[in-house]
């Protein structure tokens, strides 16, 4: 059951998000709790910089959401890369919505 469960966290939509891209959007952080936990049950790794078709991983989407405790949870717990580069920066797309500035700034230092 649990590779099942795992199977749909892995897959993407029509935008080319996971199920981790929406809980991090949303700030949910017990469901990103759960689909790792379900990886890991299966034994499959889950992919915490997933990009999605815009070259976005769920830590990007975080910031934009202004999602601070979800951006700071996916780098400190899940050790999520705020160095991935895509069209965007990580700390561009934080000065876009200030609520995250401040905490991926500290991150860059």
């Amino acid at each position: 059951m649990a590779a099942l469960n795992c199977m749909h966290a892995q897959r993407k939509d029509t935008k080319g998000w996971v199920p981790l891209h929406y809980a991090a959007a949303q700030g949910c952080l017990d469901t990103i709790e759960i689909l790792v936990s379900v990886a890991t049950e299966a034994k499959i790794a889950l992919n915490i910089n997933q990009l999605d078709h815009q070259g976005r991983p769920p830590l990007y989407v975080a910031a934009e959401s202004g999602q601070v405790e979800t951006v700071k949870v996916l780098k400190k717990t899940y050790k999520a890369d705020i160095e991935m580069r895509d069209s965007q920066t990580r700390l561009y797309s934080a000065v876009l919505y200030m609520k995250a500035t401040r905490l991926l700034r500290k991150h860059l230092q």
